[in-house]
């Protein structure tokens, strides 16, 4: 369940680290011509490993109807976040009763092409939710996108489709969240739902299915994978589920290490930096409407443990020390 095009039924303010907005229309905001984002940077969900963090600069602080738009171009309803290419942008959809991949020219907004994904079935969702919910990875070449009501598909950057791999049906309460994501040369998919949960690994090239791993305790969730790399060790791919942060090998899936302590339905992207992980989730009744606790500021946290430079220790925090 993503925000900004991608649904979060959780909390709405994660909608100002995802991207663009729901709305019935892209803006495409001026940057200045001498410090253009890295497009390949923005590839997946969340921008680069699912950071949402660009390390762009010059860009613009004010934006509106009138102020800093090149174009606007109006598009159907849904909720996945821009991928974008150095000269393209792709998107998925729903017109009507139809699944949509489409692709737009990143300079002018043009829709170049637009491709309608079979529909063998129509999921239960939740309101909150669409049928067009998981945001498509591209490799720069080709892209990749999920929905629930088919599967993977992939086409290439002139709107070709390349292959298609039917998954599902699903049975998960709110409806498919996750999205694909790219590592060497594979597709990587997390389907975790309220039975048979599993992780999914297909060739980019032809969509073979490369290996799949069950995620048993994994229930009712909708994150997306990172990636992480260990000093010294292979890549990793990190995946939040039910109670408990899961690591597999990205060759052949297998489970690595875990740790647990997590709530039950996670939907937030991991984060890594270095060798530390972050990653958060609200457990019911607490994440119910109205009933989010209140969490202090890191000011009142620094006045209230702090020392006298305002630097807060573990140790100086309630149960700091217990393990």
């Amino acid at each position: 369940m993503r925000s900004s095009r991608e649904w979060n039924h959780e909390n709405d303010d994660n909608a100002t680290v995802r991207g663009l907005v729901a709305t019935a229309f892209l803006l495409l905001f001026v940057s200045l011509a001498a410090d253009t984002p890295d497009p390949g940077g923005w590839s997946r969900f969340r921008g680069p490993n699912g950071s949402g963090v660009s390390t762009s600069t010059r860009l613009p602080t004010e934006f509106g109807p009138d102020t800093n738009v090149v174009w606007k171009t109006e598009l159907p309803f849904g909720h996945s976040s821009p991928a974008l290419t150095r000269e393209r942008i792709f998107l998925t959809g729903a017109r009507s009763e139809h699944l949509v991949t489409i692709c737009l020219d990143r300079a002018s907004g043009k829709i170049l092409w637009e491709r309608e994904a079979p529909r063998s079935r129509v999921e239960k969702l939740d309101t909150r939710n669409g049928p067009a919910g998981p945001t498509p990875a591209t490799d720069g070449t080709n892209v990749y996108v999920f929905f629930a009501d088919f599967g993977l598909l992939s086409y290439d950057t002139d709107g070709k489709e390349r292959w298609r791999v039917p998954l599902g049906p699903f049975n998960n309460l709110y409806g498919m969240g996750a999205s694909p994501v790219l590592v060497d040369d594979k597709v990587v998919l997390a389907c975790d739902q309220n039975t048979d949960s599993y992780v999914i690994a297909v060739a980019q090239r032809d969509g073979r299915v490369r290996w799949k791993t069950p995620r048993p305790e994994a229930h009712s969730g909708h994150s997306t994978p990172i990636l992480y790399s260990p000093a010294g060790g292979a890549t990793e791919l990190v995946i939040p589920g039910s109670f408990m942060l899961t690591a597999y090998g990205v060759n052949n899936g297998e489970k690595l290490w875990w740790v647990r302590g997590l709530s039950f339905e996670l939907k937030s992207t991991p984060v890594v930096s270095g060798d530390t992980l972050y990653i958060n989730g609200f457990g019911t009744p607490q994440n119910q409407p109205g009933a989010h606790p209140d969490i202090p500021t890191f000011d009142a946290i620094a006045k209230q443990y702090g020392d006298a430079a305002g630097k807060v220790t573990l140790a100086a925090l309630p149960n700091g020390n217990a393990r």
